[in-house]
């Protein structure tokens, strides 16, 4: 089935998911690549914005630089404060403990919001399913370089996913109860 197909909330839970799903993967690739930090985050950076760049353009064709005149302050503001919550993301992946923790809620969600999935979706819902990211990203971590998660880690991962699921679940109870009701 074609994804313009399905009902817009639930295109919103499978997007959401997806994306929650890659960014779980960021720990495996941030260790995998034998790169400083500020190496690993010039060559993000760049193909990165090649990447949004290519898209814009794509989107925009002829009207590519109306496009990035129209962000204006507030565009040029969002695309600095992503940028220092990818780098402090970033960082935390190489590192471990405290420091880590502080880098990574610093970081996490900075910039992150596509309003494609997010309006789709009620916002509490959006950000239970979102946090599987960082319930998976031990899981790879763990399957590609072996290190064993902590037992608080574990339990977390768990709980988290068991939130997502009673989420989902609970969600499709009420609306099969709310169409026998109609």
């Amino acid at each position: 089935m074609a994804l313009h197909m399905l009902a817009p909330h639930r295109l919103g839970l499978l997007l959401v998911a997806a994306a929650a799903v890659l960014w779980s993967t960021a720990g495996y690739f941030t260790r995998a690549v034998p790169l400083d930090i500020a190496a690993l985050l010039f060559w993000r950076g760049l193909f990165g914005a090649m990447t949004s760049f290519v898209f814009i353009l794509a989107k925009e064709r002829r009207d590519t630089l109306r496009a990035f005149a129209a962000m204006g302050r507030i565009g040029l503001l969002f695309c600095l404060l992503s940028s220092c919550g990818m780098a402090c993301f970033v960082a935390s992946l190489t590192l471990s403990g405290e420091p880590a923790l502080c880098l990574r809620l610093a970081g996490e969600r900075t910039g992150r919001g596509d309003a494609h999935c997010f309006r789709r979706l009620q916002a509490a819902q959006t950000a239970l399913i979102g946090a599987l990211e960082t319930a998976l990203a031990p899981l790879w971590v763990w399957l590609a370089f072996g290190e064993t998660p902590q037992g608080a880690t574990m339990l977390g991962g768990v709980l988290v996913l068991c939130a997502v699921i009673g989420s989902v679940v609970w969600e499709r109870r009420g609306r099969e109860a709310c169409l026998e009701v109609t």
